[in-house]
């Protein structure tokens, strides 16, 4: 069960960080940096994501479909609350949050059914913390 949590939890984190890093329409190397730091292939391929050639599995696509389904029920709130930090931390990685990404990331709370209060709340304890005015 564990390990489903985990498959779910990384397909889930990383499908949302790809929309919040394309949400700009610019995918700047900080970005990329990030992503392969949190999401590193090695992780990718024991979990059965990505192919010989570096390409993304039905696994991985499948994986996600799941945690759609399952991480809202599965997941407390401060699991849940830790997943959209590590969102955050994407949209900062270029050094700004945009609306674009910002929407990204509500749209993903929504699916995991965070209350907005408590989204804006978390937030805005993470924009303070990262010293960003968006």
């Amino acid at each position: 069960m564990n390990d489903d949590l985990e498959r779910w939890k990384t397909a889930f984190t990383m499908f949302i960080a790809k929309l919040v890093v394309d949400a700009d329409g610019i995918v700047d190397f900080g970005e990329l940096k990030l992503l392969a730091a949190v999401f590193p292939d090695t992780h990718l391929r024991k979990l059965g994501f990505l192919d010989e050639s570096g390409g993304f599995t039905q696994a991985y696509k499948d994986a996600y479909l799941e945690a759609m389904r399952e991480l809202p029920n599965r997941l407390n709130l401060s699991q849940k609350l830790d997943l959209v930090s590590v969102l955050h931390r994407t949209s900062m990685a270029d050094g700004e949050l945009l609306q674009s990404e910002l929407l990204v990331m509500r749209e993903a709370a929504e699916v995991l059914g965070i209350p907005l209060p408590v989204l804006s709340t978390h937030l805005q304890t993470l924009r303070s913390l990262s010293g960003s005015r968006a």
